[in-house]
């Protein structure tokens, strides 16, 4: 509704996740929205190849 400038920054800053076998990996904002479009648009292929 206001943009993504309404986004509280603590919710977009870079994410210290400890994932196994990841080491000191850092999650951006802009890495998890590609990753979430990829995967959106994988399941949309998979349903109209089903």
């Amino acid at each position: 509704m206001h943009g993504p400038g309404a986004i509280p920054t603590r919710w977009t800053a870079d994410l210290h996740v400890p994932l196994p076998g990841f080491g000191d990996r850092v999650l951006r904002a802009d890495d998890l929205r590609t990753l979430a479009r990829s995967l959106a648009r994988a399941g949309e292929d998979a349903v109209t190849k089903g």
